[in-house]
């Protein structure tokens, strides 16, 4: 399963086709959990290293800090607990 692999997209067993990767010019809002089991923060990493002209906005959190219960992978798009990053995320499309 590529959400696992410690090259997460980028890993080349998976065929997946990344060559317009690097001339994506645009900003990127990134938001990543320290319980996400499918993307650990050395994949995200490499996943923006990979958009080399993007601007990423890069927000890694302690999941703990917004949930008792934490928020893995699929908990940012849960409304009863993530209000508070789908705001930030609102502004920040606001900008443009």
């Amino acid at each position: 399963m590529w959400a696992r692999d410690k090259n997460y997209v980028l890993a080349e067993k998976f065929n997946i086709d990344t060559s317009r990767f690097e001339r994506l010019n645009i900003p990127v809002l990134s938001y990543g959990f320290d319980d996400d089991i499918y993307a650990p923060r050395e994949a995200l990493t490499k996943l923006h290293n990979a958009l080399k002209k993007a601007e990423i906005d890069d927000n890694y959190i302690r999941a703990k800090d917004i949930h008792p219960n934490g928020i893995g992978h699929f908990g940012y798009f849960k409304e009863t607990c993530y209000r508070p990053i789908w705001e930030e995320t609102i502004n920040w499309l606001l900008k443009f």
